[in-house]
C-alpha cells in the first residue's frame, strides 16, 4: 500500500457464532448523535409540504380535499413562475403557475386555481398573498446534514466490522436509499441498546445483492418519504 492510499478497514466476515463485541463508548456515542440527526431528517423530509403541480391541486379542490389555500397575487406587473400552498386531506401541498401580466398575451393560472377553490364542494380557506413563507431549510439543518455526510463514510469504512452485512452492502443500501443508514447506525455492529455482544450470523447481506435491493427499494421508498 503506498503511503497516499488512505487506510480502510479490512472487510473481513467475522466467524459464524463468534461473539461480536459491542460498540466502544465513543463509538456509540457518534452512533447516537447519528441516530438523532438521521432520524430528525427523516421526519423533516415526511412532514414538508409535497411538490404537485397546478393541475394536481384543481383535481384536489374539484375532489373537495383542500382547506386551506395560500397563493401568491403580484400587486405589480411581473411575470414567471408564483407559489401556491395547502392544507386539507392527506399531506400539504406545493405547486406553482404561470403568470404574466407583461406580455401581449397575459397569462394568469391563479385565476383557474381561485375558481376552481370557489367552486371545490368544500369550505376552502382563500389567502391571497404577494409571497409566500420559504420552504427552504435553515442553516443549522444544512450543517447537520453536512456532519451525517462526513461523519457517516467514517463510520462505516473506519469502524468496527458490521455484523449483519458488508461494509459495500450497508454502502449501496445507504446510497440507494439513505434512510438504511438508520437501520445501520442503530443495528452494527451490535444493536445501540446491546452492551454484552452478539454472536456474528452464518451469513451476511452482500454487495451484490445490496444493490440490487437497493435499486428496486430506494427509489419507492424515497417517494414514500418525499411524498413524490
Amino acid at each position: 500500500m503506498s503511503a497516499t492510499t488512505p487506510a480502510v478497514a479490512p472487510d473481513v466476515h467475522p466467524a459464524a457464532g463468534r461473539r461480536v463485541p459491542p460498540s466502544s463508548r465513543a463509538h456509540l456515542v457518534l452512533r447516537l448523535v447519528l441516530l438523532v440527526a438521521l432520524a430528525a431528517g427523516a421526519v423533516q423530509s415526511a412532514t414538508q409540504p409535497a411538490q404537485r403541480t397546478a393541475d394536481q391541486l384543481a383535481a384536489a379542490l374539484a375532489a373537495g380535499e383542500v382547506a386551506t389555500l395560500t397563493i401568491e397575487r403580484p400587486t405589480v406587473p411581473t411575470g414567471g413562475e408564483l407559489g401556491v400552498a395547502w392544507t386539507g386531506d392527506g399531506r400539504p401541498g406545493r405547486a406553482t403557475y404561470r403568470y404574466d401580466s407583461m406580455s401581449d398575451t397575459p397569462v394568469d393560472e391563479g385565476r383557474r386555481l381561485l375558481a376552481a377553490a370557489a367552486a371545490s364542494p368544500r369550505d376552502v380557506e382563500v389567502r391571497q398573498v404577494e409571497e409566500l413563507a420559504s420552504a427552504s431549510s435553515p442553516t443549522w439543518q444544512l450543517y447537520l446534514a453536512l456532519g451525517v455526510l462526513v461523519a457517516l463514510p467514517l463510520t462505516l469504512f473506519a469502524g468496527p466490522e458490521p455484523r449483519l452485512a458488508t461494509r459495500w452492502a450497508w454502502f449501496w443500501l445507504v446510497v440507494h436509499a439513505w434512510p438504511a443508514a438508520l437501520a445501520y447506525v442503530a443495528l452494527e455492529p451490535t444493536p445501540v441498546w446491546d452492551r454484552r455482544g452478539l454472536a456474528a450470523p452464518e451469513r451476511r447481506l452482500t454487495a451484490g445483492w445490496a444493490f440490487l435491493i437497493g435499486l428496486l427499494v430506494g427509489p419507492p421508498l424515497l417517494r414514500a418519504l418525499t411524498g413524490a
